[in-house]
Formats: structure tokens, C-alpha cells, sequence
């Protein structure tokens, strides 16, 4: 987390400084501690800490517990971080799609509530859906929409990282005109922090998920919308023009037949290309032997189940996928030398499209990454965007340490 430094005093920083690290060491503890443990954990002078300590309790960020007065010396007391003290909540704006959860300060969840949308729906449509399903979340946990102190938003599309409007997104009709973040700061009248939904799965798996720790992460969002998020030297990557991580527009062989909504790779390794190149490969829309009667095509997920299941043509169709995926994310991985790939979204967990990409891309670049499945599925999102929502939190109540 980074803390602004204009006109702010050194004691003062220091003052900050030492808060975050208190408040760091009990947010991640499972259970009270003493201050002696917190002297330890931290490195801070015992003065230190029980000063601020005792700041934080009187703001009710932390909780306070005598342990009775031991024979010599002066009262025990241990803390505990007061997740209660308030929420936080994250908004995942997908094609099909609102999803809305509501978290204590730890990120524990309290509501979550998915509305489903109208892909062809207007800005303003969307909108609506997202009030509705914001009034619904908070209102069955007995909140009001403004009670949440931090909120971020997770959408398709490149965001701009100073105007926190979205500037690309022609996969959702409207979007790029229609500012969400200003709308939804009018409704909940708190700050809103609007991202790219890909990096911020990035940041959920990098804070909660398989990547958790690791310093240079890609995450590859796979689904109806192919992107990426982007982690260097433990920093989320957004660019210039928050375009870092559009890697659905790389232009390889083999991407034909773009759809005007997409980029070419995109169009191709998509949910929408592996069954159109799944229609192609068979000449017809059947799967299994049991859907020879089936006049619908099949979805892209019953493809990718028949090649779990070793069906000879869904199998070419996947692995071909895969390679695919390999070669426009090999550029990404030379550039970045990352140390892990995270593969998520709603087409993650195959293992026969895992294993052609990660061959695949081990023949590309010089230094093969780890290659993992998300573990955080399709709440990677979400996970991400409480993060964001709890260091914004973090950074406010810093904010208050100025004496």
C-alpha cells in the first residue's frame, strides 16, 4: 500500500507507518495478542505500540482486553483487530452477469448476491440492475448503501487509471460512455474505485489464492472475455492508458474470422470460438453420441467436458485452444519473465486445454512459468476487488493519524 507523502510532517508518516504495521500484524491474526507479541511481529518499542494501540481502540478499529494484573509489574492487555468496526464491498460487472458482495474488514463475506443481465443491455439498463442488486445485498444484512466504507468495481474493458472511467469495452453496449463509477459514488456516497475485472482477479489470487505471495504473477481471465492481469514486482501493471494486459488483441496465426465485439485472439480462444471451431472440426453440433438427436449447438462448456471425458474431436478442438492460448501469451511471458500463470474464468478448469498451453508455452520462452489453475474460480473478481476495498479503508484510517 502506498502512502501519499504531500504536505504530510516525517513524525507524522512515522506515526503511519507504525500504525500499518500494527494494524497489518492483527488483522492477519486468527486470534488476540499480547503486546509483547505485537513488539515482536512488528519490531516497534513496547511504548510504541501500546500508543498506538490504544489511538486505534479509540477509534474502534481495534478491541481491547484487560488479562488481569500479574504479580509484579503493571496490567496485561492483549488486542484484537474489530473487523466489525465496518464493511466493505465489491461489485463484479460481468457481460451476463451483477454480482455484489458485502465483506467484514478481514474480507470475511457477509452477502453475496449475482442478478443475471442482459448482455445486449444498454448503460443505463445495467445500471439499474446494479442499484438493484447493491439495495438487495445491503438490505439483507440490515445495512444501508452508504454504510459500506469502500466500494470497487471489477468490468470488462481498458480503465483509465486517472479518470477511473472505462475508455474500451466494445463488448458491453454503451459502457465507455456511461461514467459508473460517478453514478454508483452518487448512490452509495462513498468513493467508488472502478478496475479492470482481469486485474483485479489478479489481485484476489495474489492476496487469497494460488498466486498468494508470488511477486510476478500473469492471471489469464478465460471466457466469454479473454484478458489479463497483470502482477510485476509484487505491483498490479495497468499502463498508460489501462490497457496493460489486452493480450485478447494479439493478432497470431490462425486467429481468423474476428468478432467486431473482440480482439482477434480473443474471437478465437474465447467460450464463442472453441465452440465455433468446435461446429467446424465436427461439421455439426453433437458432443456425444447421446446428443445425436440435439438440434442446438453444443455450449462451450459441454465441449470442454467431452474432452475430460476423451471425445476424440472435442479433444483436438481444446488442445488447439490451448496451443493458441500459448502462443499470443508467450509474447507477455518474455516480456515479463513472470514467475506464474494463473489460468481462471469459466474455462480454467480443463485440464486438456491446461496441459496443451503449458507444453506449448514451455516450447516458447525461455524460462517456462508455473502454470495453475485459479483456486479462487470465478470469485477471483470479487476477491480482488475487497482487497482493494480493505487497503482503501486501511489507507483512510491512516489518513486519521496525525497527532
Amino acid at each position: 500500500m502506498e502512502l501519499s507523502t504531500e504536505a504530510v510532517a516525517p513524525g507524522v508518516l512515522l506515526r503511519q507507518r507504525n500504525s500499518r504495521l500494527v494494524l497489518e500484524t492483527l488483522a492477519g491474526s486468527p486470534r488476540p495478542l499480547r503486546v509483547t507479541e505485537i513488539v515482536s511481529a512488528t519490531g516497534l518499542s513496547r511504548p510504541t505500540v501500546e500508543a498506538v494501540a490504544e489511538g486505534l481502540v479509540d477509534q474502534r478499529w481495534l478491541h481491547a482486553a484487560d488479562l488481569g494484573r500479574p504479580a509484579t509489574g503493571r496490567p496485561a492487555k492483549r488486542y484484537e483487530f474489530n473487523a466489525t468496526a465496518g464493511y466493505i464491498a465489491g461489485i463484479d460487472v460481468g457481460a451476463h452477469s451483477v454480482t455484489v458482495v458485502l465483506a467484514d474488514l478481514r474480507g470475511a463475506t457477509v452477502e453475496t448476491i449475482r442478478t443475471p443481465v442482459d448482455p445486449e443491455a444498454v448503460a443505463h439498463e445495467r445500471f439499474t440492475v446494479i442499484e438493484q442488486t447493491i439495495r438487495n445485498a445491503t438490505s439483507r444484512v440490515g445495512l444501508r448503501v452508504e454504510d459500506p466504507l469502500a466500494w470497487t468495481v471489477g468490468t470488462p474493458g481498458a480503465v483509465s487509471p486517472g479518470e477511473h472511467r472505462v475508455v474500451k469495452s466494445p463488448g458491453v453496449p454503451g459502457w465507455t460512455e456511461f461514467d459508473v463509477a460517478a453514478a454508483l459514488a452518487t448512490l452509495v456516497r462513498r468513493p467508488v474505485a472502478l478496475e479492470n475485472d482481469a486485474n483485479l482477479a489478479a489481485v484476489g489470487e495474489q492476496a487469497s489464492g494460488v498466486a498468494r505471495g508470488r511477486a510476478d504473477v500473469l492471471f489469464l481471465l478465460l471466457g466469454q472475455r479473454y484478458g489479463a492481469g497483470v502482477i510485476a514486482n509484487g505491483s498490479l501493471v495497468r499502463g498508460r492508458h489501462g490497457a496493460a494486459g489486452e493480450v485478447g488483441y494479439v493478432n497470431t496465426a490462425g486467429t481468423r474470422d474476428r468478432s467486431p465485439a473482440y480482439g482477434p485472439l480473443e474471437s478465437r480462444v474465447n467460450a464463442s470460438g472453441l465452440v465455433a471451431d468446435y461446429l467446424r472440426e465436427t461439421g455439426a453440433g453433437r458432443v456425444a453420441p447421446s446428443d445425436e438427436e440435439a438440434s442446438r449447438p453444443p455450449s462451450s462448456s459441454e465441449i470442454l467436458q467431452a474432452a475430460e471425458l476423451g471425445k476424440p474431436a472435442a479433444v483436438r478442438v481444446v488442445r488447439r485452444t490451448g496451443r493458441l492460448l500459448a502462443d499470443g501469451t508467450a509474447p507477455s511471458v518474455l516480456t515479463l519473465d513472470t514467475d506464474m500463470v494463473v489460468i481462471g474464468g469459466g474455462m480454467s478448469q480443463s485440464s486438456v486445454l491446461k496441459d496443451a498451453f503449458e507444453h506449448r508455452l514451455s516450447q516458447l520462452v525461455l524460462y517456462p512459468p508455473e502454470v495453475r489453475v485459479s483456486t479462487l474460480g470465478n470469485g477471483a473478481v470479487l476477491a480482488g476487488a475487497l482487497q482493494l476495498s480493505r487497503m482503501a479503508v486501511e489507507t483512510e484510517v491512516l489518513a486519521r493519524v496525525t497527532a
